[in-house]
């Protein structure tokens, strides 16, 4: 229900709450899918994320790159990633990296320690922006799941930035939320 509020809040049009809730609910059934096959083994992390990209037509190799240890992370946090990613790719698709000839968007992940405590961190980079304005907008679904639905549901920590090439966001996942290494 909260995805269909909030996805009603930030529509401008029928037609677009319409495709923002398809490509959400989308990306959830793609998720539960794999959880409820064998709900004790996780989520393949660079998986999850490829999914995600490839579901907006994205390119490996040619528009983005996966880098870092195999990991798996459990189903509500799969869930709760996954979305994130698919909220970040969507929004590259739409404004970002992926709407240049050049855009290219580099995602990659290791383990840290950091505050007494461990820590799964993400790192999605989109370059090739330079010369475009970059920055927020309005505040949309995007926004608020990452800056608000992510700390509340898996207790991440969130940082955005958008940089001259493009934009930058690290998400730092609590460990409690790996399966495997």
């Amino acid at each position: 229900r909260s995805i269909i509020r909030r996805t009603g809040e930030s529509s401008e049009s029928a037609e677009d709450f319409a495709s923002h809730l398809e490509g959400r609910i989308t990306a959830l059934s793609r998720i539960h899918a794999v959880v409820t096959r064998d709900p004790l083994a996780g989520f393949d992390l660079a998986e999850l994320i490829a999914d995600e990209l490839r579901a907006g037509a994205a390119r490996e190799d040619r528009q983005f790159s996966l880098s870092g240890p195999l990991v798996r992370i459990k189903g509500k946090a799969a869930e709760s990633i996954g979305l994130a990613m698919h909220e970040l790719a969507t929004n590259a698709l739409k404004y970002g990296a992926l709407t240049v000839p050049r855009g290219f968007i580099r995602i990659e992940w290791r383990l840290d320690e950091r505050d007494a405590s461990s820590w799964l961190v993400l790192d999605w980079t989109e370059t090739g922006m330079s010369g475009r304005q970059l920055g927020p907008g309005r505040q949309g679904f995007g926004t608020v799941l990452l800056e608000q639905m992510l700390p509340y549901d898996v207790g991440a920590r969130v940082t955005r930035r958008f940089e001259p090439s493009g934009l930058h966001c690290e998400i730092w996942l609590p460990a409690e939320h790996i399966l495997k290494r």
